[in-house]
């Protein structure tokens, strides 16, 4: 009697952990997901507040933008609707030869690093399946960062950084790998921009020749306006 009763108080135990894990993974409503990404373009304005419109528009094109980000979300209503804030990381350089005013190749690097922090609402398309769920999205964000410019070895220093804000448009899809396990990707449509402000700390001369903007500041603007592709995986509890 006394081990018939230890049996159904086990299978008693054992149904109640089950109920209460299958209640879990159907009430999962947040997750949260790291991913890598690639932007197709961007620009580099060297001087976007020149009154000349040639010289405002000069700028040096960047393409296949790297970076990482992360990304938290909340279920609001069923399946259907959810909200999210992501932050991402980019950074990128490029390696330019230069040639100076006595014909001597200076060799430069010039790029950014950038911090876009987003907040998106998202709508689940009706016709997923429970394993499978296509969504589009829209939201508004911030976009912090900075110029990295080095001329000839002497690296400038950033004095001010101007945040610009803007809106996006994305659309993704989900699948799940486990019920609390998802892979998930997207296709992201926004223009990222801010500005930077630059200087060389100290007079250099290169080859008898000084530093360009030498000793005063050097404002850039930096735009990110390709189309930026993600993937990752997110965890869901």
């Amino acid at each position: 009697m006394k081990l018939s009763f230890q049996i159904k108080t086990i299978i008693k135990a054992a149904m109640m952990v089950f109920c209460f894990t299958m209640l879990h993974a159907q009430e999962r409503s947040y997750t949260v997901s790291i991913h890598g990404s690639i932007t197709t373009s961007s620009r580099l304005f060297f001087n976007p507040y020149d009154a000349d419109e040639i010289s405002r528009n000069q700028s040096l094109p960047i393409n296949g933008v790297w970076g990482i980000g992360i990304d938290f979300r909340r279920t609001l209503k069923g399946n259907s609707l959810y909200i999210g804030l992501s932050a991402e990381y980019l950074k990128v350089r490029e390696r330019l030869e230069i040639q100076d005013s006595n014909g001597a190749i200076v060799i430069a690097d010039d790029g950014y690093v950038a911090f876009p922090v987003e907040l998106t609402g998202y709508f689940c398309i009706p016709f997923n399946s429970e394993s499978f769920r296509m969504y589009m999205g829209g939201g508004v964000g911030a976009y912090f960062g900075e110029r990295l410019y080095a001329y000839a070895s002497f690296v400038s220093q950033v004095v001010e950084r101007k945040p610009g804000f803007g809106i996006h448009v994305l659309s993704g899809f989900e699948v799940d790998l486990l019920p609390f396990l998802v892979l998930r990707s997207e296709v992201k449509f926004r223009e990222v921009q801010f500005e930077s402000t630059n200087v060389f700390p100290q007079p250099t001369y290169v080859s008898g020749t000084p530093l360009p903007n030498d000793n005063l500041p050097f404002r850039s603007r930096i735009s990110i306006d390709g189309i930026l592709v993600n993937a990752g995986i997110a965890y869901r509890f």
